[in-house]
């Protein structure tokens, strides 16, 4: 009997995830009580995670840091428990507003923002992008619906991140991946300290190695563009022979 093509698509999907999960280690589930983790202190010791509406990471480098992600911005206030008086960047994976939300909190004056450069216009202008009645024309939307989350108020971005390009900070060179899904322009970010090559996975998957439910990723309800698009993306991870993925 011939397997119809979604099916194929979730098997395949299964079958990488099984790779994956043998060179991959998840980030642990979030604690239970607010407080910095760190999911590898021996290997990545200056890595930090606070967990609220997403997992923030901190990139630490003497009293300056680096945040992969925002969240509710309550990290921010948390900084100088791990000893971080200066948040220099915050880089997002993409748009989706629990990772972004907390932006009000941020002192733009001292921080600057980084992002994926195809969600550029998803960040500055989103009311762009949520209307009443969506047209089947419109960017990121099918069948009267928007796939795309963007955030409550405009934010403005220092600097677009470009797949393949090396964003060098301080003593980290952290590559940016393109891995959308289900997120159109989601970039993973890369960094290898000594033998440890680790990722900062965005909205790929999950605490645990989950991947994102069918609903989440369908970009054209029925066709599987979305799905198609999340296998390339575990393949581009799979490919990376990381020791550790970090998801947002």
């Amino acid at each position: 009997m011939r397997m119809p093509p979604l099916h194929r698509s979730f098997l395949f999907i299964s079958l990488i995830l099984f790779s994956c999960s043998a060179i991959v280690r998840a980030a642990e589930t979030a604690a239970q009580t607010p407080g910095f983790r760190q999911p590898d202190p021996s290997a990545l010791p200056n890595v930090f995670v606070w967990t609220d509406t997403c997992n923030a990471y901190v990139l630490r480098d003497g009293d300056a840091a680096v945040l992969i992600d925002l969240g509710d911005g309550s990290v921010l206030e948390h900084l100088p428990e791990i000893g971080v008086k200066k948040l220099e960047w915050v880089l997002f994976t993409d748009h989706h507003r629990e990772q972004c939300q907390g932006i009000g909190r941020l002192d733009r004056n001292v921080t600057q923002v980084a992002a994926p450069k195809e969600e550029q216009a998803l960040f500055e202008t989103p009311n762009a992008f949520r209307k009443w009645f969506p047209k089947l024309a419109d960017p990121f939307t099918v069948h009267g619906a928007s796939y795309v989350r963007p955030p409550r108020n405009p934010i403005k971005i220092d600097k677009v991140l470009e797949p393949d390009a090396v964003f060098t900070w301080r003593n980290f060179e952290i590559r940016c991946l393109a891995t959308p899904a289900p997120p159109p322009g989601g970039i993973s970010y890369t960094i290898r300290r000594g033998n440890t090559p680790c990722a900062f996975t965005g909205r790929v998957m999950h605490d645990g190695a989950k991947m994102t439910n069918w609903f989440d990723t369908e970009w054209d309800y029925g066709f599987a563009k979305g799905v198609d698009a999340l296998t390339a993306s575990v393949e581009k991870l799979v490919a990376e022979k990381l020791d550790l993925a970090l998801p947002s």
